[in-house]
C-alpha cells in the first residue's frame, strides 16, 4: 500500500534536509513503515529499486545498484519509519518501482510495493510511503541471485531483476538477451521475424524437436515439450497447451481467475501464476477462492483448509465462537441456539433453552415455584442455570451430539457478552 504525501510544514524540513546534504533537490524520498500484521522484530529491510529497462514490457525493471539492504538493529519501523532517499543518477527521466521485503534471518515477514511506477520531477523531492502487510500478494517469489516477482492489484505480473538476470526470465547463464523475457535458451523459436528466441545462433529456423510432428513455424508454442502445440487440449495445470496464446481458458467455472488445479489467470489468461496449494476449493461460488477474504459465515473462504479463520480476526476474544455463532476455525454455518432473555428482577435459576423447541407446547417452561423446584412441567428440553439437570428424566444424550447453550450474563454486566458451554450428560 502507497501514499504520496504534499510537502509541507515538518515533512518539508526534512525533504530539503535530506536534500542539501546530497547534494542536489531531485528525488525520490520513501518512507517504509508497517501494520500490525507485521511483527515489530524485522531484521533487516531488502530494497528493490528498478528503472523501466526492458523495452516492451512495462511492468518489468532492472534494478541496476542492488544489494541495498538495511539492518534495522532493534528499531520498530512502526514508531520510527525508515526513509531512503533515491536520485536519479544516469536516469532521470525513468520510470521508477520500489519494493521492499522484510526480513527475520531467512523469514519474509512483511512485504510492500508502489502500486505503480513513478517519475523523478526536476526540482521535486516527491515523497511516497511504503507500508509493509504479512501477506505477501499473489505469485511472490524472489530467486537465488535476486530477481522479486509478484502480481499486484490490477493482476500485472511485476518483476524486478538484477546481476546475471535482469530480465527475470530465470536464465542467468546462456541468455542472448537479457532485456528481453522471452528470449532465452528455453524459449521456442518464432518464424519470419529475424530474431533468435532460442539462443542457438540461428533464426527462424522450422524444425520439430520435441518430435510432436508440429514444427515451429507451423504454430508449436514450445518445442521442447511434446505435450505442448496447436493439436493439443487444454489442461488445468498453468500452462497453454494448444499455443492459443490463453492458458488453462475454460477451466474457472465460476469466473473468479483461480482453478482447482492451483493456477490464476492473470489478464484474462494471458499468463498463469501456478501454485498447487492455492487451488479453488470451490469453483462454483466465485466468492471463495485462495485470493478471497475470509468472513464470518462458517464457510472456508479463502481456500486455506479452515472456516472463520482465528487469525483472521473472526475469533477477538479467543472464546472459539464468532460474532455471527460458527465456530473459530472449523467448518458449517452459525450454530441454531436458542438464547433465553433475563431481565433485571429474574430469578438466579431462570430456564434456559438449550435448543430451538419443536414446539411451543413442547417447551413449556416451569411458571410456578413449585414446578421449578421439583423439576415438573412440560419443558423437557429445559434446564436450570443454578443446578445444570433435566426437569425431566430422559435418556442421557451423548456428549458429542449434546448441544451447546448459550447462556447471557446477568443484566448488571455488559449484555453482548455471553457464555458457551454444554452441558453434563446425566
Amino acid at each position: 500500500m502507497t501514499s504520496r504525501w504534499s510537502v509541507g510544514g515538518m515533512a518539508a524540513a526534512l525533504v530539503w534536509s535530506l536534500a542539501g546534504g546530497c547534494g542536489g533537490e531531485d528525488g525520490i524520498l520513501i518512507e517504509v513503515t508497517r501494520d500490525d500484521s507485521v511483527p515489530a522484530s524485522i531484521a533487516r529491510l531488502a530494497f528493490h529499486v528498478g528503472v523501466d529497462a526492458v523495452p516492451g514490457y512495462p511492468s518489468r525493471f532492472v534494478d541496476l545498484d542492488p544489494d541495498e539492504e538495511v539492518i534495522l538493529d532493534g528499531r520498530d519501523i512502526a514508531d520510527d519509519p525508515y526513509r531512503l532517499l533515491i536520485r536519479p543518477r544516469e536516469h532521470p527521466g525513468a520510470q521508477l518501482m520500489v519494493a521492499v521485503v522484510a526480513y527475520r534471518r531467512q523469514e519474509v515477514l512483511g512485504f510492500g510495493a508502489l502500486d505503480q511506477p513513478v517519475r523523478f520531477v526536476d526540482g521535486e523531492v516527491a515523497m511516497w510511503r511504503i507500508v509493509l502487510t504479512r501477506r505477501l500478494p499473489d505469485g511472490f517469489a524472489t530467486s537465488e541471485i535476486g530477481c522479486l516477482i509478484w502480481t499486484n492489484g490490477r493482476g500485472d505480473q511485476v518483476a524486478v531483476g538484477q546481476g546475471a538476470d535482469q530480465d527475470c526470465d530465470g536464465w542467468a547463464s546462456g541468455d542472448c538477451n537479457d532485456l528481453d523475457p522471452s528470449v532465452n535458451p528455453g524459449a521456442g523459436e518464432i518464424c519470419g521475424n529475424a530474431a533468435d528466441e532460442d539462443c542457438d545462433g540461428v533464426t527462424d529456423e522450422n524444425v520439430d524437436e520435441d518430435g510432436d510432428l508440429v514444427t515451429t513455424c507451423d504454430g508449436d508454442c514450445n518445442d521442447a515439450e511434446p505435450a505442448v502445440n496447436p493439436d493439443a487440449t487444454e489442461e488445468c495445470d498453468g500452462v497453454d497447451n494448444d499455443c492459443n496464446g490463453l492458458c488453462d481458458e475454460g477451466l474457472d467455472a465460476d469466473g473468479d481467475a483461480y482453478t482447482v488445479c492451483g493456477s490464476k489467470l492473470v489478464d484474462g489468461g494471458a499468463f498463469c501464476l501456478f501454485d498447487a496449494r492455492l487451488a479453488d476449493c470451490d469453483d462454483g461460488a466465485g466468492s471463495i477462492n485462495p485470493g478471497a477474504a475470509e468472513v464470518c459465515d462458517g464457510v472456508d473462504n479463502d481456500c486455506d483448509g479452515a472456516c472463520d479463520n482465528r487469525d483472521a480476526g473472526l475469533d477477538r476474544d479467543g472464546d472459539g465462537f464468532t460474532a455471527c455463532g460458527s465456530l473459530a476455525d472449523h467448518c458449517g454455518g452459525p450454530t441454531t441456539t436458542a438464547t433465553a432473555t433475563r431481565s433485571s428482577a429474574a430469578p438466579a435459576s431462570h430456564w434456559i433453552p438449550a435448543r430451538r423447541p419443536a414446539s411451543s407446547a413442547s417447551a413449556t417452561a416451569p411458571t410456578t415455584r413449585a414446578d421449578r423446584a421439583t423439576g415438573k412441567g412440560t419443558a423437557s428440553r429445559w434446564w436450570t442455570r443454578s443446578t445444570w439437570r433435566r426437569t425431566r428424566s430422559v435418556p442421557p444424550t451423548p456428549a458429542a451430539t449434546r448441544p451447546m447453550i448459550r447462556i447471557r450474563t446477568p443484566a448488571r454486566s455488559s449484555a453482548s457478552r455471553a457464555d458457551w458451554r454444554s452441558p453434563p450428560a446425566t
